[in-house]
């Protein structure tokens, strides 16, 4: 219970300092009881936020990437090793095949355990996720509408359904949930910072402005804020802002941090540059974590282009 409150207060506030007292008073009610499979679960979805780059939060320890995969995969087996739920095992197991990027296995699983349980919030939210690495943005957009109603007294995967609204396109739906959600959970830093995001995508300019102080008066981290004012001071058209920002950013952060940055500014032709050493260091599930964005570009990359090749994956051109 009191890694359940760090986890809600994290998303609060934005401080994901919280994450990591989380994760330690899961490891301390793992010690109590080695087979607390719930602690088992908690502590594979912060490794595998860990392993990622593209999260809000990730990156927290100095641990290297075979460090964070041992890891991960010493509770996602634990948990499946101590569950007696039957059904639920399909769950865990999808989530293991995703990150070993068996993804029409990780489907084939979701899709019967959803059959069984079509009301479960997070099979929702990873059914949608498993069809987005796949390009298959019509169908996953089908499919937010039961995510978002399922997730809707929860902020913290309401943050990524409405970010998800925005990937595939439907920038309506991505304000009008943001404004739904924020109405629920008023003063959410997470919420707030996908709000923002579906304002700009939803040529909401002027509303995403009004969002900026509450943004910067929140816990978020700084490289998010500074996301947060080039966003808007591309959308506003100021470019002496914009480049201002960039040259703050590639200053003072790691060139991991900067593919979304040349995204917004359009320095595609940085943005190989800054993701080659994930794919060289074999970090496929981390850089198979970016196939949810639809502008990402996996060509470049032929140990990942070998993964949707083996899957059968043909993702559409990178919009």
């Amino acid at each position: 219970l009191e890694g359940l409150s760090f986890d809600a207060r994290s998303g609060q506030s934005g401080d994901q300092q919280h994450n990591l007292s989380a994760k330690d008073s899961y490891e301390r009610a793992v010690e109590i009881d080695p087979e607390f499979g719930s602690a088992h679960v908690q502590l594979a979805w912060f490794w595998t936020s860990e392993m990622t780059f593209n999260n809000i939060g990730s990156q927290l320890t100095d641990l290297s990437p075979a460090e964070k995969m041992a890891n991960f995969r010493k509770h996602i087996l634990a948990a499946i090793d101590l569950t007696t739920d039957e059904v639920g095992i399909d769950l865990l197991r999808a989530w293991e095949a995703t990150v070993d990027l068996r993804f029409r296995e990780a489907y084939t699983l979701l899709k019967r355990y959803i059959d069984a349980r079509p009301n479960d919030s997070d099979a929702a939210q990873s059914l949608v996720n498993n069809l987005m690495r796949r390009g298959l943005w019509s169908q996953a957009q089908e499919l937010l509408g039961t995510a978002a109603e399922l997730n809707k007294d929860d902020p913290q995967p309401s943050n990524w359904i409405i970010a998800t609204h925005v990937f595939a396109g439907d920038y309506p739906g991505a304000s009008k949930l943001a404004k739904e959600s924020l109405e629920r959970f008023p003063g959410n830093a997470l919420l707030l910072y996908q709000a923002h995001r579906a304002y700009i995508w939803n040529g909401e300019y002027d509303m995403a402005r009004e969002a900026i102080p509450q943004l910067e008066a929140s816990q978020l981290p700084p490289v998010n804020l500074a996301f947060v004012n080039l966003r808007q001071a591309c959308a506003d058209g100021d470019t002496e802002a914009a480049r201002s920002i960039m040259e703050q950013l590639e200053r003072e952060y790691s060139d991991d941090t900067l593919w979304i940055p040349y995204h917004l500014t359009g320095q595609l032709d940085k943005v190989e540059a800054v993701m080659r050493p994930i794919h060289d260091s074999g970090q496929l599930f981390a850089l198979s974590e970016f196939l949810n964005y639809p502008y990402f570009d996996p060509y470049p990359y032929p140990k990942l282009m070998a993964v949707l090749e083996r899957e059968g994956i043909d993702r559409p051109d990178p919009i």
